[in-house]
């Protein structure tokens, strides 16, 4: 019985997870259009990132993107809010992505010990 609600709590929290990080992808996107539309020079200056689902319709190199994507994301998750908003960035989507990501990461956290916690339940029964 505690084995099967287990591995039902940690399909659960992993869809949650899931879910979420998506959502985080889809804010930044949206963060990133807005940006790349209003702002194009300095689009360019971040190394032209490309979103996860997004791609702009100015050239752009796929590879050197998603880099400069992956180091925008990492930056706007961890920087000071009040720095972003002196940026003139999208600071609605930017919350929502800081938000998603957030409880994406609480998520991952309650996946992994309810996974430890149904092997350990397994190997003990």
């Amino acid at each position: 019985m505690y084995i099967k609600l287990l591995v039902q709590c940690v399909f659960v929290s992993g869809a949650v997870g899931f879910a979420f990080v998506v959502l985080s992808f889809l804010a930044f996107d949206s963060a990133l259009r807005k940006l790349a539309q209003h702002h194009p020079e300095r689009w360019i200056k971040l190394g032209k990132p490309i979103g996860f689902f997004w791609q702009p319709k100015m050239p752009f190199k796929t590879v050197s993107g998603s880099v400069a994507r992956t180091n925008l994301y990492n930056q706007w998750i961890h920087r000071p809010l009040i720095d972003l908003v002196a940026e003139d960035l999208p600071i609605n989507e930017l919350t929502r992505m800081r938000r998603f990501s957030r409880i994406s990461t609480f998520s991952s956290a309650g996946f992994l010990a309810l996974l430890l916690a149904s092997i350990a339940v397994v190997l003990i029964s």
